[in-house]
């Protein structure tokens, strides 16, 4: 009947606001004597970023990027107890008042991010130890290491011409590390076995710092910039050539074949670069009014004299050894009346030499030394370029030769003085149409 329909309606709305309220009742009995939970998460990630911390302000950065994480047991209320997880608590070290470099002991912290409340929180480990250090950046040159490769037969690589290019590379890392570094010996190194019969660039398989006493530099926490370079190694081909000497200042009559003297060491061995051709020798200019009786001096072996090539003896120097068993000097005094002046500049200054006598040594064999005079010798003054001189009266240089024997000459580093005036206006004139 529809009575009995409406009451059945009526009752089932009365247990269902009975269940709301038994709910409600059980709701607010909860939260009031139960107010919170217990909440466990791990493998919560450690935040260890120095940024905008004391630690930070001082240039101070963790070295290393160990992967540090925590488990955290902690209240909450149960209405932040589903907020709270792996998205929204995170652990982190606090650099505030970190103002010194070292390896130091930190305690972690939790924190929420979206304003959930963190109660008792209890951390393990509760502690981890970081290492900070200043961050700064400095530059080396680096020197080529390569020791695996070999030249081919007949071939050598110079190591003097293996170069770095780029020679300078800047590091950025620990100043606790970079200070560390000996600056003479940082290395591009080449590790790979190779023969090599002709010149070859390389890229370099890493860089390497080592400390004074040769032991490696912690590059882990290093940015190195270029992390490679190129080298340049520079092969070879090998030859071994006579030392000559190139006599200069010789009258055109000097027999220089009547000069007994030897090198020491008498042949040296060059590389010649690719695509060079080989000198027959190597000739060392000599002085011929520079020897003397017992005369021996050592003469650089520069890069002129070697033509390009490499003294690859690394001798430095040649010594030139004058044979004198068979030698004897004597010494003569010149007068201006034997002393000539060659390349007069011009004809509008007269020329004349003030020296009044000039004393020389000669050379020769013992057995016509003592025959040498005067008259045998000629003494010339070559005057190019003296019409520039500001300073009256000027000093150049008198060449001595014997005219009488190609096998005399004469040792002299003297000078003479000469004086130039101004001639007169007709002299002048006179020796213009003369001219």
């Amino acid at each position: 009947s529809e009575r009995e329909i409406y009451e059945s309606k009526s009752n089932a709305k009365v247990i269902f606001i009975a269940f709301l309220c038994a709910v409600s009742a059980w709701f607010i009995i909860t939260m009031t004597r139960y107010p919170s939970e217990i909440k466990e998460l791990r493998n919560i990630p450690v935040i260890v970023d120095t940024s905008g911390t004391t630690a930070g302000s001082n240039n101070l950065q963790v070295i290393g990027s160990g992967n540090y994480t925590v488990n955290v047991n902690f209240e909450c209320s149960r209405t932040d107890y589903k907020r709270l997880n792996l998205g929204t608590v995170e652990a982190y070290v606090d650099f505030s008042n970190i103002s010194s470099p070292g390896k130091q002991t930190f305690s972690v912290k939790v924190r929420s991010k979206n304003g959930a409340t963190i109660n008792s929180p209890q951390i393990y480990p509760p502690t981890i130890t970081l290492d900070l250090d200043h961050i700064i950046t400095d530059t080396v040159n680096l020197s080529p290491k390569y020791p695996n490769l070999k030249p081919a037969d007949g071939k050598t690589i110079y190591s003097d011409d293996v170069k770095c290019e780029p020679i300078e590379v800047t590091i950025k890392g620990p100043e606790s590390e970079i200070k560390k570094i000996d600056k003479t010996q940082c290395y591009a190194v080449y590790n790979k076995e190779m023969t090599l019969d002709e010149s070859t660039d390389l890229i370099s398989d890493s860089i390497q710092f080592l400390t004074e006493d040769g032991t490696p530099v912690n590059q882990q926490n290093f940015e190195i910039s270029p992390p490679a370079v190129n080298l340049r190694v520079e092969v070879l081909t090998l030859k071994t050539v006579p030392v000559q000497a190139s006599f200069n200042s010789v009258s055109e009559d000097f027999d220089t074949k009547s000069l007994k003297y030897h090198f020491e060491p008498s042949e040296i061995t060059i590389g010649i670069p690719d695509n060079t051709d080989p000198p027959p020798s190597i000739d060392i200019p000599i002085q011929l009014s520079d020897l003397d009786i017992g005369y021996s001096k050592p003469y650089p072996l520069t890069d002129k004299r070697l033509s390009g090539t490499k003294d690859i003896d690394r001798k430095g120097s040649v010594t030139f050894v004058l044979e004198d068993d068979d030698l004897a000097s004597k010494e003569i005094t010149l007068t201006n009346n034997n002393i000539h002046l060659l390349q007069v500049p011009d004809n509008y200054y007269d020329y004349t030499i003030e020296t009044q006598k000039l004393t020389v040594k000669v050379i020769g064999p013992k057995g016509i030394i003592n025959d040498i005079t005067a008259s045998d010798l000629q003494a010339e003054v070559n005057l190019i370029g003296a019409e520039n001189e500001v300073i009256n009266p000027f000093q150049y240089d008198v060449v001595v030769s014997c005219k009488t024997r190609n096998n005399v000459w004469a040792v002299s580093t003297q000078k003479v003085t000469v004086n130039k005036t101004q001639k007169s206006a007709a002299s002048a004139q006179s020796s213009t149409r003369n001219t």
